[in-house]
């Protein structure tokens, strides 16, 4: 029997891919690039100097380009026999850009992919929620290689504000799809699951190993420790 009557919606970061293996990836080919073009600065203070800036430049459409321009100030005399600071800037930001294109969905954790083909071929219909950087969320998303999977109409990215915002989206969509069965599949405890069940929501938590693995305050809910997990039980 096909089940129309349901609307899965999952979360991006640490639900359907690696972000944290992929961040770390990612700046990886960055610092490497930076190294061979002459600055000589270690990839541990690379590093550190990355997080101490993370908040001003994470928003931005170029990130890595206002990450070696803050560098090139901090560091004037590592810099100093670099003839092109603007070039290396566009070069990092570029080889970033194409690395998320092009190598993203190397880390999306594993059975994703079945089970979001799964609950298509179950007649279910698949969504996004997902906060963040709107283009960045979107851009993410884009470079996964299941966009075919998910309604256009059902796709939410919303930008981090306050835990009211959270809950003003989950109304939102419960309104708007008043006559379907909604459930929230996330990896995060107080976000995904407590404040979309609250908000009327099915949730299904899938554990896995990010940051937020570790947070377990209430057992009330479905719960999965990964993909493989949540796919046998379809």
């Amino acid at each position: 029997m096909i089940k129309q009557n349901k609307i899965y919606f999952f979360d991006i970061d640490e639900t359907i891919f690696n972000t944290h293996k992929f961040n770390k990836n990612a700046i990886d080919v960055i610092f490497d690039f930076i190294i061979e073009s002459g600055v000589h600065i270690s990839k541990p203070e690379l590093l550190k100097f990355y997080f101490e800036v993370y908040e001003e430049i994470k928003t931005s459409p170029s990130k890595m380009a206002a990450y070696v321009l803050k560098l090139s100030q901090k560091f004037p005399k590592e810099f100093s026999g670099l003839k092109q600071i603007k070039k290396l800037e566009n070069e990092c930001d570029e080889k970033f850009k194409n690395f998320m294109t092009t190598n993203l969905r190397d880390f999306i954790y594993p059975r994703v992919k079945d089970t979001l083909d799964k609950l298509k071929e179950q007649g279910f219909k698949l969504g996004v929620i997902s906060q963040g950087d709107l283009k960045i969320q979107r851009s993410k998303f884009d470079s996964l290689g299941v966009t075919d999977l998910f309604e256009k109409d059902l796709l939410f990215f919303y930008e981090k504000k306050t835990l009211e915002k959270y809950k003003i989206v989950y109304d939102k969509v419960l309104e708007k799809y008043s006559g379907f069965e909604l459930l929230m599949v996330g990896d995060r405890e107080n976000l995904d699951i407590i404040m979309s069940r609250d908000a009327g929501f099915s949730p299904i938590r899938i554990v896995g190993s990010g940051k937020y693995s570790k947070v377990k305050e209430f057992s009330d809910y479905e719960s999965y420790k990964d993909f493989t997990e949540f796919y046998q039980s379809l």
